[in-house]
């Protein structure tokens, strides 16, 4: 983006832009769950997104707002929240006193601000005074004042790249995947399969305490049941690291399936399900079908390694009563079509 070299920049302080205030939620883990506003915490996943609750009559709601962790192992961390949310005490709400701040403007703001992140930590928390201090470099016009039009304009012009990049990635996939499709249209028969016959490595991950963590880029697998049961970045070489298979959460979320193409480091929390065979697309298949066992167990109800054993899924089979991996393979391959298909044709309307 060349109009980079011709913008001029300057520190402001937080106090200069925004009102500083500290959330006022309570009682995060024993208030009831359920309610159509946000609640906000000091979380590093989610956009700090807890769950959906209804605020108590003296917690304040806010809306298209900044938060900024200003305690716990995220400190420094920020998000946009263009929804209705409330937030606990660990976060602060930076409200713009200018009114004229919008998405693209906060996620540029944002990137200045978590350049301060490190200054922070557990013991060093970032208080409503050292916060409205805090200076951060933000691009100003002829006159001397913050140059709102052209943040709006360049997180728009990175966001327009990122799809269009993602779009022709996107095509190329499908092009690709029309090549391979072939006509499921014939009747399949199901048959029940042990877990343990289908796989050739049936193996726990390894305890790692969050304490022991190392910064890194090798994602950590534990029981989380989103982001893809992501927990997070080590560089941790110490623990079990696997690559190309499944995780399958025995405790915490229970019976959540995931495929991971990538090196990943496993916890203790998953049991990692292999097989030197299969492709991305069986093991896709396979996630669908195992996940579905999660109905049987809960947080008191662990799947163990014998448990694992007995565990027995549904799947096709061809003429001689053996796994009709062509099958599983295809039937992907004709969802991921359809799923690409669908959202050209949306970016296109």
């Amino acid at each position: 983006m060349s109009e980079i070299e011709k913008v001029e920049w300057q520190n402001f302080e937080i106090q200069s832009i925004f009102d500083v205030i500290r959330g006022n939620a309570k009682d995060v883990t024993k208030r009831e769950i359920g309610g159509d506003i946000a609640l906000v915490t000091a979380t590093d996943k989610n956009n700090a997104f807890y769950d959906f609750v209804t605020p108590k009559s003296n917690e304040t709601i806010y809306k298209n707002t900044i938060t900024i962790h200003n305690n716990g192992n995220g400190v420094g961390l920020a998000f946009y929240h263009e929804y209705k949310f409330i937030a606990t005490s660990d976060v602060t709400i930076l409200i713009d006193k200018t009114n004229k701040i919008n998405k693209e403007m906060a996620e540029f703001i944002i990137s200045m601000l978590q350049q301060q992140k490190e200054k922070y930590c557990y013991g060093y928390k970032l208080s409503n005074q050292r916060l409205k201090k805090q200076k951060i470099l933000l691009p100003i016009k002829e006159d001397g004042t913050i140059h709102y039009q052209y943040m709006n304009k360049y997180i728009k012009t990175i966001r327009e790249n990122i799809l269009r990049k993602y779009e022709e990635s996107i095509q190329r996939e499908k092009e690709h995947l029309k090549k391979l499709r072939i006509n499921n249209s014939k009747e399949i028969k199901w048959k029940e399969f042990y877990i343990k016959e289908i796989f050739d490595l049936i193996s726990r991950g390894k305890r790692l305490k969050k304490e022991d963590h190392i910064t890194g880029d090798i994602p950590y697998v534990s029981s989380t049941m989103n982001t893809n049961g992501i927990d997070g970045f080590i560089g941790n070489k110490d623990g079990r690291i696997f690559e190309n298979g499944l995780s399958l959460a025995n405790s915490g979320s229970v019976g959540n399936c995931f495929y991971h193409e990538y090196e990943f480091v496993g916890s203790d929390h998953i049991t990692v399900l292999k097989n030197q065979k299969y492709n991305k697309w069986i093991y896709l298949f396979l996630a669908t079908t195992i996940g579905r066992i999660k109905s049987k167990y809960s947080f008191n109800r662990e799947i163990n390694d014998n448990r694992i054993k007995k565990e027995k899924i549904l799947l096709p089979v061809n003429k001689n009563n053996e796994i009709d991996y062509a099958y599983m393979e295809n039937y992907i391959k004709e969802i991921t079509f359809n799923k690409l298909n669908d959202y050209i044709k949306y970016r296109k309307e």
